[in-house]
């Protein structure tokens, strides 16, 4: 009985790992970050969680993917500034955060990550950027 509940425990807590989820999540975004800087937008959209996918029609999706890319360009570089992981009904998500520089500008990334099956999904992405805002062709508007 003890073998019985003990095998239980291991694989109930194997399925809550925080370590391992966010390692995971690391290498969706480290996936995200290849497929956005080669403009590959119905990729990361594929890839997404079915929720993401259905959040907008496919079309806006990929087409707001599609002007965050034109405007920041390609990813260069990115640093981790914060995660944390939540697990709850034996689901786990992971919110994952990124000061990340595109060739463009600099912008703070959130990504929220569904862990199913040892693979990260994702829910939904974030970014605060000045230059969504400012487009480097804009002219001051006159008063």
């Amino acid at each position: 009985m003890r073998l019985v509940i003990g095998a239980c425990l291991a694989v109930f807590l194997g399925g809550c790992n925080p370590t391992k989820s966010r390692t995971e999540a690391e290498g969706a975004v480290v996936d995200f970050h290849a497929k956005f800087s080669a403009a590959d937008f119905e990729g990361i959209y594929n890839a997404a969680h079915r929720d993401f996918q259905s959040s907008q029609p496919k079309d806006d999706i990929v087409a707001f993917i599609r002007t965050v890319r034109s405007r920041l360009g390609p990813v260069v570089s990115s640093k981790l500034s914060s995660w944390s992981s939540m697990s709850q009904n034996l689901s786990t998500t992971v919110t994952i955060s990124y000061n990340t520089v595109f060739e463009n500008g600099t912008g703070s990334e959130q990504f929220i990550y569904q862990i199913e099956e040892a693979e990260a999904k994702l829910l939904s992405w974030n970014i605060t950027s000045n230059q969504l805002i400012h487009n480097k062709n804009d002219k001051p508007s006159q008063p």
